[in-house]
């Protein structure tokens, strides 16, 4: 997992509900109280006066401060200690109540309860598990406990526990605060958290431009860092050493990595080196070794390298080494080492995401194969039945088999493999996997495919041969062929049994609205970016998303807006009723819609004036919703 903070953004983390405002006091009654806690943990600790709850001095007088468990931040400060420094952190939970606490079941509503400034973050290795002390600057840190304002969703920021909030979503939230004190409410815990939230509000601004500038400087940093660095590795004693430079030393790839965290994407490239044949060469003595690689210390003599490990059946790398770093950027390291590691384990790969998030385009990525000569696109059809849907069928005249294009695909893979010694990875993409059933077109091919046996991986033809190719009557499935297929999770499709999910790796893409407008190039107003990443904020939940296809669209009306007579905000209205608000269904009296609606009302409450449209349609739907009307746009 890698630690991605967007420069300008702030950072947010859940802690309990407390009873005393987290001013370092244990709660009354801690046992009826429900704070989200372990029952016990409560009964165990809080219950015998033991101060050991994580979030008990969040907003205490003395010292404030807030501790995040190991699983929570080892995997952001083992690598970047620095990480949350001069950053905004907004703490949020569960709305909570007297007598119990938060309420059981249902749905709750994510409140916001105070922020800090952050100004450091300490490791605490005094227990048998590390933990993460964080430490606001002095007088800067508010509490908003009783002042109840919702908290955005916000997005990952690559891990667990932590996510970042938009800049214009961190400061609507303080708009929210002041416009819940309108009219001089007193909603304070104490008085002097009125003083603090007024100095944190007038600095809010310069603080984030601060914290975006650090942030900025610790993602150039960490990207330098994460750029390959090439070391040379000797091996001791004496021997011959084929190769010349290439055989005394290896790329290694020096980015840093979290503890425990395998870069298959540099050993996947060394993979790939080792795997290359080097030219003949006489053998090296110390002295070749300080001509060819001069300043690596002290005279040291050859030795022949070990042979490397190859991959299961000398399978080529799905994920070529040209792609690499693009799959890294657009979709992260998590993903491309899914990827790696998916394709040397499984004989299948399914790309799971939003639609328009970008699964076919990757698919279309793993190989560098511009021609596509290796590459073979199956769109799969809703009325596929069986294998000879996918393979081919026997002619009911002459039984010979008629093949598809998958099949010759096929035989053109065993060819290369076994003829012309070409073993360069083959793809076959299977579009919409799951419009129909696989196991019924797909599941005897996936049970030869696990075979490593060469003589187990023959696929024998029916009939009485290929039409184009009368003798031939087996056919062996390539090592080189991999297979990868896109999924959706929508109503239209057949959910995967078990017993394929068995047989493959799954990798979920997602990827969030300002990553998506920098794919296409597209720049909008502050503004936009706002309604856009709060609607997409709303609407996540039912699986709807602002995706690479989405901004394409929004690209290509904002080239047209002069001819059609629209300026920005008029298609940016367009394009969200279609593209997102089409898409939606609601169910009246459904808990989870409804949370729903009241997200989408409070954006039209935002947003609605400049987007008429989808104002409109909001409003629509808050009145058929509330006479017992479902909402279904198509």
């Amino acid at each position: 997992m890698t630690f991605q903070l967007k420069p300008g953004n702030a950072l947010a983390i859940r802690i309990n509900a407390h009873r005393s405002g987290w001013d370092g006091t244990i709660c009354d009654n801690p046992k009826a109280w429900s704070c989200l806690a372990d029952p016990r943990f409560q009964e165990n600790y809080c219950a015998r006066g033991l101060r050991d709850c994580f979030h008990i001095d969040t907003f205490s007088l003395q010292e404030p401060k807030v501790v995040i468990e190991e699983n929570g931040g080892a995997w952001i400060f083992e690598k970047q200690p620095e990480a949350f420094d001069d950053q905004i952190l907004i703490f949020w939970t569960h709305d909570f109540e007297e007598p119990r606490g938060v309420r059981e079941g249902g749905t709750r509503q994510e409140i916001a309860v105070g922020a800090y400034r952050v100004r450091t973050v300490e490791a605490d290795r005094s227990r048998h598990r590390t933990h993460y002390l964080v430490r606001p600057y002095p007088g800067a840190w508010t509490r908003l406990q009783r002042i109840r304002v919702q908290t955005p969703r916000g997005r990952s920021v690559g891990g667990p526990y932590v996510r970042q909030l938009d800049r214009n979503q961190v400061l609507r939230l303080f708009d929210g605060v002041r416009a819940e004190l309108e009219g001089g409410k007193d909603l304070w815990f104490s008085p002097e958290d009125q003083q603090r939230f007024e100095r944190f509000d007038a600095e809010l601004s310069n603080w984030l431009e601060i914290a975006a500038e650090k942030a900025a400087a610790r993602a150039s940093e960490q990207a330098r860092m994460d750029q390959p660095q090439t070391i040379f590795e000797t091996g001791v004693g004496e021997g011959p050493m084929p190769g010349a430079l290439s055989s005394i030393s290896r790329i290694v790839d020096k980015r840093s990595l979290p503890s425990g965290e395998p870069d298959l994407a540099a050993s996947s490239l060394a993979e790939s080196a080792a795997s290359t044949p080097a030219p003949e060469t006489g053998t090296l003595v110390s002295g070749d070794l300080k001509a060819l690689a001069p300043g690596i210390g002290a005279p040291v003599v050859a030795s022949p390298r070990p042979a490397p490990r190859l991959p299961r059946w000398d399978r080529p790398a799905l994920v070529e080494p040209e792609n690499q770093q693009w799959i890294r950027d657009t979709h992260g390291r998590e993903n491309l080492n899914a990827l790696l590691l998916g394709s040397k384990t499984k004989s299948l790969i399914l790309l799971r995401g939003a639609p328009g998030v970008g699964k076919s385009h990757l698919a279309l990525r793993l190989l560098h194969d511009p021609d596509r000569e290796r590459t073979l696109r199956v769109p799969v059809s809703a009325t596929w039945r069986g294998p000879e849907d996918l393979l081919g069928y026997v002619h009911p005249v002459d039984h010979r088999f008629e093949a598809t294009p998958f099949t010759h695909f096929l035989i053109e893979a065993e060819k290369a493999w076994e003829t012309k010694k070409d073993k360069r990875a083959r793809l076959v993409i299977f579009e919409e996997f799951n419009l129909s059933s696989p196991e019924h077109w797909f599941s005897d091919l996936m049970v030869i495919l696990e075979n490593e046996d060469p003589k187990d991986r023959i696929w024998r033809i029916p009939g009485q041969g290929l039409r184009a190719l009368p003798n031939k009557r087996e056919l062996l499935l390539s090592p080189a062929l991999h297979f990868v297929a896109t999924i959706n999770t929508d109503h239209t499709v057949h959910p995967l049994s078990p017993r394929l999910l068995d047989r493959a790796t799954v990798v979920t893409l997602e990827m969030e609205p300002q990553v998506c407008l920098e794919q296409v190039g597209l720049e909008l107003e502050e503004d936009q970016v706002s309604a856009l990443l709060d609607l997409d904020d709303s609407l996540r939940p039912k699986g709807i998303a602002f995706s690479v296809r989405s901004s394409l669209s929004l690209q290509r009306a904002l080239e047209e807006k002069e001819a059609l007579g629209l300026d920005s905000w008029s298609i940016l209205d367009l394009v969200l009723r279609q593209e997102l608000l089409g898409r939606v269904r609601l169910h009246a009296r459904d808990p989870f819609d409804e949370d729903v609606r009241k997200k989408l009302a409070r954006w039209n409450e935002d947003h609605g004036s400049r987007l008429p449209l989808c104002s409109d349609l909001l409003q629509s739907w808050d009145e058929l919703l509330s006479t017992g009307c479902d909402i279904i746009q198509a």
